[in-house]
């Protein structure tokens, strides 16, 4: 069972299988923790939706080791542990794709659900802005 953890707090679990004949995609199996799609940004609530545009924060980097990321925030120095599926999420996001785009890239990735891939990555990406790992939306 892989991890991300955020500040020390939050940690989002999911258990990674091959699917059935391909050596090369993997499932995720497990379910991440349901923490609701809206996100607290300087006072403001703001909703993670399909259509929503994502990118890294301007002071955040990924950087790749293992079998996962760790993310840096310069602003505090603060470091961050990824799993590869949060990795696999992070490494689509560039500034032009929409979470629905993402997501279609994920499925392509892993087999699973669209369903379940929609809820548990528009809680993943409300909660990364929450920690300002990525860039408030804009509306």
């Amino acid at each position: 069972m892989a991890h991300f953890t955020l500040g020390g707090t939050l940690s989002y679990a999911r258990q990674l299988e091959p699917s059935p004949g391909s050596a090369d995609r993997q499932r995720p199996t497990t379910a991440l923790s349901h923490f609701g799609v809206l996100a607290g940004w300087l006072g403001l609530v703001m909703e993670i939706v399909s259509g929503t545009i994502l990118r890294l924060a301007d002071d955040a980097s990924v950087q790749h080791v293992g079998d996962g990321a760790v993310v840096l925030l310069a602003r505090s120095g603060q470091l961050y542990t990824c799993n590869g599926t949060t990795e696999a999420f992070l490494d689509k996001i560039d500034g032009a794709r929409s979470l629905d785009q993402i997501i279609g890239l994920l499925c392509e990735e892993f087999e699973v659900d669209k369903d379940t891939l929609d809820e548990d990555m528009a809680a993943l990406a409300a909660d990364l802005v929450s920690e300002g790992i990525l860039a408030a939306p804009t509306t």
